[in-house]
């Protein structure tokens, strides 16, 4: 909200609309079919728009969170914390929205700008980008590596407004696309003086991702009303913690406090008016009097709280002032943001890009998304992860990574490479860094699989409120075919949901910058010898096979360019047992796999010598504990083959009954011992003429 329309007595348009969940039970949710039972989506969230802030249902119906730890702690605190002259002293001075209605944008922005000067990264000179949040926000580009793409959040303005400047919008937006690091910018590389501009003329759609200065982490959505400890716990973490309320001119007052005149606020709610401004708190005084308000509201205490009505940073209304911790205009939820300088994970991998979001079906306890790694020279390493659970509190989770997948519609059907469990505390989006990286190489597809036993991962979802009211948003999910869920063992695509799209799953990766680890893939017994073969990683320009007969000494064999190799110098070692493992670089060592050497018998030979049977000769490996006879119609055993086990070093000879006459088999043999197998023999055809 900006000061005219205060003005203009604070009287708001209030509309509820139809989305897909905030965590409401609707009598109008979607419903799919199930393999064998119905899976639901809610599908209501409430919504108000002022035509500068637009309330949502999350305002006031925050879950609360019952857990004691996480994110944020609580703890006993001063009575007093926080006063206009420390304001002045070590934060950015206030700002001006004004003409627009871009309270939320300022709101957002300021709490990054407050968390990085407390977190030592910035200086009270520090100024982010309320114009590069508002604008992408209704303006959606896709992401750098393209998982958003085909994803839209756009802005039909209601009659008389004439931007998106003025419709309006709220921190859960803003969080939502901070979160995916559309922001925040520096004001110097977007400036709000070109506002009006960009009505007409847009804004370059490398602003979106290319100038980040911080990058949001975590944020929680807190009960400011049963959890205030929580809040102000956001508030000595954070420095600031972003709220709502009725913005009244006639509710305002000025008291003189500890030798200071100060601006006050209490809205009794009278009218039952709903918030229609966002701004900041950044502290709190219990002791603050009742009888300082207009009005009395008889609970002293109040928050210190900073405004964007004007850039002369003071005690008034426009910029600090004191909000009466019994308000009735004040909404249940406090958004507490944790962020960090860009560049601190270099790539996110992500396909929610609406930021309209509701909580998949309480039925699934297991989703995924598969990822495949982009735009990297020497592969990557998996750092973190993120969720978004804001339906949902107090949920305890586990993560699985799996890397190398053999099939993409199957997130665990790789090899299983971290393992990360824990539990949030309140509902919001929780940046999850692993316990160590996971390497993965350029090309490679991997998944992010999410157990939780209780609560709900978020999942993004298409809601056009446009089409249903001819104003407001439109938000376009646009599945991208990599997200699933478990349903009775069975993974299943997302797009199952009919208005769904992905779920809130995403990956932060850094570039690596030296060569991965190898992994061994096979060690096969070969006629000419031990046939080792590896993956190929980034970065490696050699790799180096090494034996051992006891997997402590180890011997270098060869260094080689190739990802295989066959070690002919043990082609006479028949029963003796091996280990290899391979160098990448001289540098990263890979896992070691074992064998027994076993030589390949000879076929001696194969004839017709029964009706429609093939008598199998070969010669004896005393080392091995039997054989397998193979035989096929084709030539390459490409189809159609049979095999026959014969148990026994000294058992040469097996018949093989039931051929098709006048038909041409092929034959080979090979030995073993427990697991492990020799290479197969030259091949002999027979003709079944008897």
């Amino acid at each position: 909200m900006f000061r005219k329309k205060i003005a203009a007595f604070g009287l708001c348009f209030a509309m509820a609309i139809t989305s897909l969940p905030f965590g409401y039970t609707s009598a109008t949710a979607a419903e799919v079919k199930g393999p064998k039972e119905g899976i639901s989506i809610d599908t209501t969230v409430d919504v108000s728009g002022s035509g500068d802030y637009m309330a949502i249902g999350y305002d006031n119906d925050t879950p609360v969170s019952k857990s004691a730890d996480g994110f944020l702690k609580a703890t006993a605190f001063d009575p007093a914390y926080g006063t206009v002259n420390d304001m002045v002293a070590y934060f950015p001075a206030t700002r001006n929205q004004e003409p627009y209605g871009t309270c939320w944008a300022f709101s957002t922005v300021s709490l990054a700008e407050f968390d990085m000067i407390k977190k030592g990264y910035a200086n009270r000179d520090v100024y982010y980008s309320p114009l590069q949040l508002a604008y992408f926000t209704y303006h959606t580009v896709t992401d750098p590596l393209g998982g958003t793409a085909g994803d839209a959040n756009a802005l039909a303005c209601q009659p008389g407004v004439s931007s998106y400047l003025d419709q309006g919008g709220n921190q859960y937006y803003a969080m939502r696309v901070l979160s995916g690091w559309t922001g925040v910018a520096n004001e110097c590389d977007v400036p709000y003086s070109w506002a009006a501009n960009t009505v007409f003329g847009g804004l370059d759609p490398s602003l979106a991702y290319g100038r980040n200065a911080a990058v949001l982490m975590n944020a929680q959505m807190v009960n400011i009303q049963q959890q205030a400890v929580a809040v102000k716990q956001g508030i000595i973490d954070h420095g600031a913690v972003a709220i709502s309320y009725y913005a009244d001119p006639y509710c305002y007052g000025t008291a003189n406090y500890n030798g200071q005149d100060v601006s006050t606020y209490y809205y009794n709610g009278m009218g039952g008016y709903t918030a229609n401004h966002a701004v900041t708190v950044v502290g709190w005084d219990d002791n603050f009097p009742a009888s300082a308000f207009p009005t009395n509201p008889y609970v002293n205490g109040a928050w210190l709280v900073r405004n964007s009505w004007t850039t002369e940073t003071g005690n008034s209304m426009d910029s600090y002032f004191w909000l009466s911790y019994a308000d009735k205009g004040l909404s249940d939820t406090a958004y507490i943001m944790d962020f960090a300088p860009a560049g601190t994970y270099q790539k996110m991998y992500q396909y929610d890009g609406a930021f309209t979001v509701g909580a998949a079906p309480a039925v699934i306890r297991k989703a995924a998304n598969v990822f495949t790694t982009k735009n990297s020279a020497f592969g990557e390493q998996i750092e973190a992860v993120q969720l978004s659970m804001t339906n949902s509190v107090d949920v305890s989770y586990t993560v699985e990574i799996y890397t190398n997948l053999k099939d993409k519609n199957n997130p665990t059907s790789g090899k299983l490479a971290a393992t990360k469990s824990g539990r949030t505390s309140y509902a919001g989006i929780y940046t999850v860094p692993l316990d160590s990286p996971v390497e993965i190489n350029p090309g490679e597809s991997y998944s992010i699989v999410l157990t939780q036993s209780n609560g709900q991962i978020d999942i993004e979802a298409d809601f056009n409120m446009a089409s249903t009211y001819g104003y407001g948003y439109e938000s376009q999910a646009t599945p991208s075919g990599h997200s699933f869920f478990n349903y009775n063992s069975t993974w299943m695509n997302s797009n199952y949901f009919s208005d769904g799209g992905d779920f809130c799953i995403r990956a932060l990766t850094n570039n690596s910058t030296s060569v991965h680890t190898p992994t061994m893939k096979s060690v096969e017994n070969g006629t000419k010898g031990i046939k080792v073969t590896w993956n190929k990683v980034a970065g490696a320009s050699s790799y180096t096979v090494q034996r051992s007969t006891n997997k402590k000494n180890w011997k270098n064999i060869k260094t080689v360019t190739k990802t295989s190799y066959t070690d002919t110098s043990v082609k006479n070692k028949n029963g003796n047992t091996f280990y290899y493992r391979v160098v990448a670089n001289g540098e990263r060592v890979s896992g070691s796999k074992g064998i027994v050497r076993l030589a390949t018998p000879t076929l001696t030979k194969a004839s017709n010598v029964s009706r429609r049977g093939i008598q199998v000769n070969y010669k004896k490996n005393s080392k091995a504990s039997g054989y397998q006879v193979q035989y096929s119609l084709k030539k390459n055993f490409s189809s159609g083959v049979k095999t026959v086990k014969v148990n026994g070093a000294n058992k040469v000879k097996k018949v093989v009954k039931g051929l098709r006459k006048g038909k041409v088999y092929y034959v080979r043999v090979r030995c073993f011992k427990g697991k492990n197998y020799s290479g197969w023999s030259a091949t002999k055809k027979v003709k079944i003429s008897k």
